[in-house]
């Protein structure tokens, strides 16, 4: 008896097991990866979409996506699945790297300003770890400030007391950065209402019918949503100047 239900139960996983597993998100991202290598570009965009329907997100699922919309010249799409990938990995230099390639494809009328050096430093800086690293390392150096601190206080004899001197100064000063960057790069993937234009649109310098055209905006470009008056919406640009628009479609990164 337990023989026939070992084999009735064989059978079962047998004939079920090709559709269980070939329709698992491990294997749609193989097909969609595979379909990606061979430039079945509108295929493997409808597999990475179809993964993404089932609430699957990763950086590489939207990286994939973002050269599969690339190759396809659906270049606002490429802009907006890069975006997302960096907003879960805002250090990923292959991601960073892809998004600036496709943003030299879309024609953009506004540009971000340029910064001084040291806020460009800054910049790199804590966009070159996930926000959580720079959150451990913040702690550990807190407990490394407070062993030196101890040492100065309670071991004033002893030979480290020079160099705990100096290591309470050092991590106290790491302390403050790590923070900084933590609390910078949390924000930065919090912050906001981010989006992609998928469209072109006139941008305007009052929210009003027959009001002096102030940009072009382009399918592509990136803007914050910072307020809305009477189906009109107050956009914050790149270079920090703020228009309003009207009828837009847009997508949110």
């Amino acid at each position: 008896m337990k023989t026939s239900r070992y084999i009735l139960l064989s059978i079962t996983l047998i004939f079920f097991a090709p559709f269980i597993f070939t329709g698992s998100p491990v294997e749609k991202m193989k097909t969609a990866n595979a379909w990606l290598q061979k430039n079945a570009y509108d295929d493997a965009i409808a597999q990475y979409k179809q993964i993404l329907a089932e609430d699957k997100e990763s950086v590489s699922l939207y990286n994939n996506l973002g050269l599969a919309c690339y190759h396809s010249d659906r270049f606002p799409e490429a802009v907006l699945y890069f975006e997302k990938a960096l907003k879960l990995s805002p250090g990923n230099k292959e991601v960073r790297h892809n998004l600036e390639v496709v943003n030299a494809r879309v024609d953009h009328e506004v540009y971000e300003l340029e910064k001084f050096f040291i806020f460009s430093w800054w910049e790199s800086f804590y966009l070159s770890m996930h926000p959580d690293f720079f959150a451990v390392m913040t702690l550990l150096l807190i407990f490394v400030f407070l062993l030196a601190m101890f040492v100065m206080l309670f071991r004033k004899r002893t030979k480290l007391l020079k160099p705990a001197r100096w290591i309470a100064i050092l991590s106290a000063l790491l302390v403050i950065l790590f923070f900084a960057a933590a609390m910078k790069g949390t924000q930065m993937i919090k912050s906001g209402d981010a989006r992609i234009l998928m469209e072109e649109v006139s941008a305007f310098e009052k929210p009003e019918e027959g009001s002096e055209q102030s940009y072009l905006l382009k399918a592509g470009s990136k803007v914050w949503v910072k307020e809305s008056q009477e189906g009109w919406l107050k956009l914050e640009l790149i270079n920090q100047d703020t228009c309003w628009v009207k009828n837009v479609s847009m997508e949110k990164i």
